[in-house]
């Protein structure tokens, strides 16, 4: 997308012209403060941010906090954060973390996207809260554009809470691993008791639970030159502990009913 196209440019970000997304795209690091979007449904949420930050709730959005909310509007320090590393270890964001150069923003009606390319790797990312699941979906395709065959290691890294702060719930989160992923439990509160937190990946993944409670889940892929994958990784608020499935078939269909709901809300209003 070309800024040129864009309505109402501030040399940050504007309207494309059907009005259905802003889209953030500038050379400077930062926008003045962090420019917000959130998606959530009767039951569920997520925030995100320009720089990365944000968090994801159930129910209630403080009394519920799945992953922690930093409220400094300075730092804008993430909770849910992704990157990937390659063959040589290289670290690279797949959020404007660090700056917003090279990243193109769109927050949409129910949903945001992420693009970024550099020299060996296409990235886009998708995020969205389905209109009837408790669950933040999150898909990461990548395009090796590189000459030579490469692995990829995609990491997310999460801070639970599932209460109102992580300095009280953190004593008492009990983590377990999964072969694609981890659930979490918190029977040591007043609400919400029975909720079980599911971070799951489509792929197979390596675990890590840090002294902290903080979770890494690491999936491996490896891309032939020109080739694209996809990985999606989710977090699911349920009341059992079934085994936990992804939406990566039905991902396309999940963004249509979106599209269409709030296409049909917007006209009603």
């Amino acid at each position: 997308m070309e800024v040129k196209d864009l309505l109402y440019y501030n040399g940050f970000g504007g309207f494309t012209k059907d009005g259905k997304e802003y889209i953030i795209k500038t050379n400077e690091k930062y926008t003045p403060a962090p420019w917000s979007h959130m998606m959530a449904n009767d039951k569920f949420g997520t925030i995100i941010t320009s720089g990365g930050g944000g968090y994801t709730w159930s129910n209630n959005s403080r009394e519920n906090k799945i992953t922690t909310w930093s409220n400094d509007i300075v730092t804008d320090k993430p909770s849910e954060k992704l990157y990937i590393k390659n063959n040589d270890n290289k670290k690279i964001n797949l959020m404007p973390y660090e700056t917003l150069e090279g990243y193109e923003l769109h927050y949409g009606f129910g949903y945001a996207k992420v693009n970024y390319s550099n020299d060996e790797i296409r990235e886009e990312l998708l995020i969205y809260v389905p209109l009837n699941e408790s669950k933040k979906v999150t898909r990461i395709k990548l395009e090796n554009l590189k000459e030579d065959e490469v692995s990829y290691d995609i990491v997310l890294e999460v801070e639970p809470v599932l209460g109102v702060s992580k300095e009280y719930t953190k004593k008492h989160l009990n983590i377990n691993t999964e072969e694609k992923g981890v659930n979490i439990k918190n029977y040591y509160r007043d609400f919400y008791q029975n909720q079980i937190v599911k971070i799951i990946s489509s792929e197979d993944v390596s675990n890590t639970v840090t002294e902290e409670k903080n979770i890494v889940l690491s999936a491996t892929i490896t891309l032939k030159p020109k080739e694209i994958k996809e990985v999606v990784f989710e977090i699911q608020v349920l009341e059992d502990d079934p085994i936990a499935q992804t939406s990566s078939g039905k991902i396309e269909n999940d963004l249509e009913e979106i599209k269409n709901f709030w296409n049909e809300k917007m006209r009603k209003n």
